[in-house]
């Protein structure tokens, strides 16, 4: 219903919009037990379902056909995931954190671009990834403010599109590492995106 809701909001101030988006319910709670899971060598094959369920469930409460084009688009996201939690993790516990929470955002942000654009709203979606960059304090990343804003007004540009939509909470270091912002992440993507 959040995102029927969204959709209602967004027809009322339908241009020059950046949306930011966070993971869904409680997602990040979800993955966090995945890595747990994996960084320990334990099985975190329910776990890793539950969250596959759990947006199988909101996908199959917005669209029709199983079958689309977007379906192969998520699945090939989570796939993407699989494939990761098939190889050892490192030492690392918050770089394997930030690889993989950031999925939440992900997953979400792509349910969300699918919608508006099937409500005839037409968004991009952007990887913030390659824009937003920072250092490599993995789980409380500091923003490269010359480099993303030099980024963001590279790509985001409203003479081609109208609206954006993108992830809140996660960024990239120099070695496109998945990094994360620290608690209340996702509003503070959304200040960035709005000051620059």
């Amino acid at each position: 219903p959040s995102v029927k809701n969204m959709v209602e909001i967004i027809r009322k101030y339908p241009e020059n919009l950046i949306i930011v988006v966070s993971a869904m319910g409680k997602t990040t709670r979800a993955l966090h037990q995945v890595v747990k899971e994996y960084y320990e060598r334990k099985n975190f094959v329910q776990s890793l379902d539950i969250v596959y369920d759990y947006h199988m469930s909101i996908i199959e409460g917005l669209f029709d056909n199983k079958n689309s084009p977007f379906q192969q688009t998520f699945d090939s996201f989570f796939l993407e995931l699989r494939i990761k939690l098939g190889t050892l993790p490192s030492s690392n516990f918050d770089y394997e954190y930030d690889k993989i929470v950031s999925y939440g955002e992900i997953f979400s942000s792509l349910i969300v671009n699918e919608y508006l654009n099937l409500a005839k709203i037409s968004s991009k979606w952007i990887d913030i990834r390659q824009l937003l960059k920072s250092d490599s304090i993995f789980r409380d990343a500091r923003i490269n403010w010359t480099l993303s804003e030099e980024l963001v007004r590279q790509n985001l540009n409203f003479e081609k599109e109208g609206i954006y939509i993108t992830q809140g909470f996660i960024a990239s270091d120099e070695q496109n590492n998945t990094t994360t912002l620290g608690l209340e992440g996702s509003d503070f993507s959304a200040a960035i995106l709005s000051y620059f």
